[in-house]
């Protein structure tokens, strides 16, 4: 599974967020904590975000299977 280059590739993502941590961590004051998101219509919302990811596995499926969509 991990040939050549995954794994200095994960390294270099698990060492940025390692840092990352250490940062927020070490200056929490820089990085406030937000307010809580509140949506005035989430069941909308998540049936819209739905949709979209149907959307994206469809069109892949349809090119995975030679079909093109023309722009």
């Amino acid at each position: 599974m991990f040939e050549e280059h995954y794994s200095a590739l994960i390294c270099g993502y698990a060492a940025a967020l390692l840092g990352w941590v250490i940062a927020w961590r070490a200056t929490r004051t820089l990085w406030p904590a937000a307010e809580r998101a509140e949506f005035e219509r989430p069941w909308i919302d998540l049936g819209l975000a739905m949709l979209a990811v149907i959307g994206v596995i469809l069109i892949g499926t349809l090119y995975s299977h030679g079909i093109r969509l023309r722009a």
